[in-house]
């Protein structure tokens, strides 16, 4: 890839907001090359990569917009503290 066509790229994904797109795009051309992909398949693996940073950074905004005073997560639950209340009949 040309200096100038690097410098166009750098710029139109700056314009468009799709910073993804400007990180993944070295790498993925050459994975596309190396593998023998189509220029629709290639395409579409840059598109994925944005589509999923974006929905990345919008969980994580939403998150941190939420104003949660303490971060709880599924691995940290003690289930047996829930079992009896789920379960009338658990005994420990």
């Amino acid at each position: 890839m040309t200096r100038d066509i690097k410098q166009q790229i750098e710029h139109l994904s700056k314009e468009l907001h799709i910073p993804a797109f400007r990180v993944e795009l070295e790498e993925q051309a050459s994975e596309a090359a190396k593998n023998k992909l189509s220029y629709e398949e290639f395409l579409l693996k840059l598109m994925d990569r944005e589509y999923v940073t974006r929905a990345e950074r919008s969980r994580k905004v939403h998150i941190r917009q939420a104003g949660f005073k303490q971060y709880k997560y599924l691995h940290d639950i003690n289930h047996e503290d829930y079992l009896p209340m789920l379960h009338p009949n658990y005994r420990s």
